[in-house]
């Protein structure tokens, strides 16, 4: 891949959601570090639930709205993850508070390239947002991810262009996830094969 080619990929719009709050930080600093500077990771996490309209998705206004609210506690629990960026500030604005309503139009917001999308979502599941999400951004690759990998097969049903097996704490995963987000957005084949089951660190 020459240097051009490199540089567009590294431009892609990604969004990663996730209700675990310390890997959803360690991914998207991970994939920053790496140059994909336009990640924005949307937490879903009952600290953020608790402040939002309970049963209806936000409009961008009333997210923006509800974020600002949210702002302080929010800065002060991700700059903590990021303690040693020189440019945490600039980083913690990226993230993005949702509730289960509010990740598809949050995501639509940002038009990515690319969702990486965890399965469980408080009580809900991720894949049940698919067809939601390839109505409002057809052209988004979608990444499901589980610790549990009897997920795939739901995945694969649903139409997920990969599956990424986030494994337990005991080992750092960045450069797995990185490859996969590579290799999706190039659409290898080696994608797809994921959704059958593990290759590589996936």
């Amino acid at each position: 891949m020459n240097a051009s080619s490199l540089h567009n990929l590294k431009q892609s719009r990604i969004v990663i959601v996730d209700d675990d709050f310390d890997y959803l930080t360690r991914c998207a600093e991970a994939l920053w570090r790496d140059g994909y500077l336009n990640c924005t990771p949307v937490a879903v996490f009952p600290s953020v639930i608790v402040a939002f309209k309970p049963r209806s998705a936000l409009t961008p206004e009333e997210l923006s709205q509800e974020a600002r609210k949210l702002s302080d506690e929010l800065k002060s629990a991700i700059q903590g993850q990021f303690s040693g960026m020189t440019e945490q500030e600039e980083y913690s604005k990226k993230i993005v508070p949702a509730n289960v309503q509010s990740i598809v139009p949050s995501c639509k917001i940002v038009q990515p390239h690319l969702i990486i999308l965890d399965t469980a979502l408080g009580q809900s599941k991720g894949y049940n947002l698919t067809k939601s999400i390839r109505k409002e951004i057809p052209n988004a690759k979608l990444i499901g991810s589980s610790g549990d990998p009897d997920y795939r097969r739901q995945w694969a049903q649903e139409g997920a262009d990969a599956f990424f097996h986030k494994d337990d704490y005991s080992h750092d995963q960045s450069g797995d996830l990185i490859r996969l987000v590579d290799v999706v957005l190039k659409d290898l084949p080696e994608a797809k094969k994921t959704l059958e089951g593990r290759i590589g660190g996936w």
